[in-house]
């Protein structure tokens, strides 16, 4: 036996027995009592069964008391006393690479809630009441659920702006009909009727903000409960046209001496861009929702929030903390509508704009009403300074950036859910990235096979490749090429990662090692000397070796070649800095040898050692459930773009908000001069849409032309 000491624990003390013979326990063997307790008929236990202490420091036990509580007058039955064991991927105890995987990122369904243990019984509903109600699904995850939501949005969102669009033209043209001598109706026409010529504005002002009821209320219900959003610019502004607008109604008097300051046209102008900023963020989820809703797994991202593991993977290769991603596939994504309702920095930047716009719109008005001593005066200051540091793009600035982004992710069936993504996603710097996408099948190829033990060789590759197949790794489609038929695979059992050297595992009872010639060595395997291996180890060639219950089988031959994508996208890592972990079994694969095959530098670089491999694999295993973040087609090109499409979007939205508060600034200087100056009559409706406008144009342009 050429065991080292620590692996004797696994074998018997004579390597005669037959494959079912070795499953058995003996003295020997560390394994603990209470597993025993449990014998199967003939005891063929499957090996791996034993290598599994049942209890450890962490176990917490859960005893079934419901049964306490029934209802009857049969025996008390004995409670069910069972084991709650926290576990690693593998099955086997904690070990201390779980210290550092305690919050690896699965959003499982939540816990059901325990039986009541009252024996008061509560009566149902009536059926009535029951029907009345509309059950709201469990997760968003419900399409029917979903699809009803975005097509309920979509029409409202439809008529809402076809009545804003056929207001303003109403508005817009009977404000200019006076001046610019455009035709009225005779009711609306002549000194007599002005103010019926008023009312008729006004109304048409109060039917675009009934369509736009959700923005008007939700805006100024905001405010009241001191959580400003968005809609309270467009709600304050409205609000205090319609006011002036009713005042000036009841007064026509006023219309010769202010009409330019009269501002009903820019009250029906906000609201329709606000409804316009709407309707691209429902474009935007519905694009989304179309990519989430098609059948399969889900490619989706992580960022791994366990600092603890991250500093130890890529710690020494970063100047600043780590923000490490994991790239993996989930069957359900949860959250979806809250994700994408998510709001970024310039909607952010409102909650506090919003209230300072009206407080120092308030002072201007007062402080103009001493100077003039005019209502009405003080009103149209009011009005106007609300109008103009209300940002058409108030809305639209916000969601456009996102908008865009993900549009130019298409092609690469990748989206971005939500800001929250954004948020999360622009801060990483380093990403995790397993050997079977470094070099994917057909990167790795099998030059030639020198058998060195021919006991069998055949049974010795199909146990290679059981080991390879329940590894992750880029050899495993190269030992799957040895073998006629997958389904004559043998269950791998106790696999185990040696760092730098490969792996091992036991499989029908014999321990198979592949990996390099140091893994050979330190179980001292008798193999080739070196002379031999360098004859073969020429140029890109690399060396491997097979052994089988402690000889040496074979030694392989192999040649790794560059992938074009992979390549590419470690460009582009390369260009933007973001340090790359391989999580790899394959011994040949060093930094040294990316490092030689990519072009990419060293200094970015790192192989998880074993001792967090298996929390690594933790985080690149497929999820049950995960939350909507990022989505993507599974290939490197794809993920990676929407990393660096997410630190875009944030640069961009940062602009916007800048943008926002440099218009506002403005506007208020724009108010303030026209003011004190005593020349209000020159901030009309059209100076003030005329500088909206401009602004809008600016806002829009910078994230239509920066490349994403």
């Amino acid at each position: 036996d050429n065991y080292a000491p620590r692996q004797r624990a696994q074998s018997l003390p004579d390597d005669n027995y037959a494959p079912g013979q070795r499953a058995q326990p003996q003295p020997d063997d560390n394994y603990t009592h209470e597993q025993y307790a449990q014998p199967q008929p003939d005891d063929n236990y499957p090996h791996g069964q034993y290598a599994q202490p049942l209890f450890d420091e962490d176990d917490t036990f859960a005893v079934d008391t419901s049964s306490f509580f029934e209802e009857n007058t049969a025996p008390t039955p004995t409670p069910n006393v069972s084991v709650k064991k926290k576990s690693n991927l593998n099955g086997s105890a904690k070990t201390s690479s779980d210290l550092f995987d305690e919050d690896v990122e699965d959003d499982e369904s939540p816990p059901k809630k325990p039986k009541s243990k009252s024996n008061k019984k509560t009566s149902n509903p009536p059926q009535s009441e029951k029907t009345k109600k509309t059950k709201k699904p469990e997760t968003d995850q419900d399409k029917n659920y979903i699809v009803h939501q975005l097509s309920t949005m979509r029409t409202s969102l439809f008529i809402r702006f076809i009545f804003n669009l056929f207001s303003l033209f109403g508005v817009i043209y009977l404000s200019l009909a006076p001046n610019m001598d455009l035709p009225l109706p005779a009711a609306l026409s002549g000194v007599d009727n002005l103010g019926v010529y008023m009312w008729s504005i006004v109304g048409l002002v109060i039917i675009s903000a009934f369509a736009s009821g959700n923005t008007i209320g939700g805006g100024m219900l905001a405010l009241i409960k001191l959580r400003p959003s968005n809609d309270t610019y467009g709600a304050l502004a409205v609000f205090a046209c319609l006011l002036q607008g009713a005042y000036v109604a009841m007064e026509p008097s006023l219309i010769s001496t202010h009409s330019s300051n009269i501002y009903l046209p820019m009250a029906v102008l906000i609201l329709l861009f606000n409804t316009f900023g709407k309707m691209l963020l429902l474009s935007r989820i519905v694009a989304s929702f179309n990519l989430l809703s098609k059948d399969g797994p889900k490619n989706i991202a992580t960022v791994i929030d366990n600092k603890g593991f991250s500093r130890r993977l890529v710690g020494d290769l970063l100047d600043g903390e780590p923000c490490l991603a994991a790239f993996t596939t989930t069957k359900e994504i949860s959250g979806f509508l809250d994700q994408s309702f998510s709001e970024s920095k310039a909607e952010d930047i409102s909650k506090v704009i919003a209230p300072m716009t009206a407080l120092s719109s308030l002072v201007m008005a007062l402080i103009s009403y001493l100077f003039n001593r005019d209502v009405f005066i003080a009103a149209c200051v009011f009005t106007g300074a609300l109008c103009i540091t209300a940002p058409l793009a108030g809305v639209i600035a916000p969601n456009l950036p996102l908008y865009l982004t993900n549009g130019r992710l298409v092609k690469w069936k990748a989206t971005i859910f939500g800001y929250d993504a954004v948020n999360r996603f622009s801060n990483v710097n380093s990403v995790i990235i397993p050997c079977g996408e470094l070099y994917p099948a057909g990167s790795v190829i099998m030059q030639d096979v020198k058998i060195l033990d021919r006991r069998a060789i055949d049974m010795i590759l199909l146990d290679a490749a059981s080991v390879m197949n329940r590894c992750d790794s880029n050899l495993t489609p190269v030992f799957l090429n040895t073998i006629n038929d997958v389904s004559m695979l043998v269950p791998a059992e106790s696999l185990e990662y040696h760092d730098k050297m490969g792996v091992s595992a036991w499989v029908s009872g014999r321990r198979v090692m592949i990996g390099n010639r140091e893994l050979m060595e330190s179980y001292d395997v008798p193999i080739p000397d070196p002379s031999f291996e360098s004859r073969y180890k020429t140029g890109s060639n690399e060396i491997l070796y097979l052994a089988n219950s402690g000889e040496v089988a074979a030694m392989f031959i192999l040649t790794y070649r560059p992938d074009k994508q992979i390549k590419r996208a470690l460009d582009l890592m390369c260009d933007n800095d973001i340090a790359v972990a391989i999580h790899t079994s394959d011994p040949n694969i060093t930094v040294e040898q990316i490092a030689s095959i990519y072009d990419f530098p060293t200094e970015l670089l790192s192989i998880i050692p074993s001792s967090l491999q298996e929390t690594s694999v933790k985080y690149l295993s497929q999820k049950n459930r995960a939350k909507a973040t990022i989505l993507h087609n599974g290939t490197p090109g794809s993920y990676l773009r929407v990393i660096f499409a997410a630190k875009s979007c944030k640069k961009c939205i940062t602009m916007e908000t800048a943008l926002i508060l440099l218009s506002v600034v403005i506007a208020f200087a724009i108010v303030t001069f026209f003011a004190f100056t005593g020349q209000m009559e020159s901030l009309s409706w059209i100076s003030i849409a005329v500088y909206q406008l401009i602004w809008l144009l600016l806002q829009l342009s910078f994230p239509i032309f920066k490349r994403y």
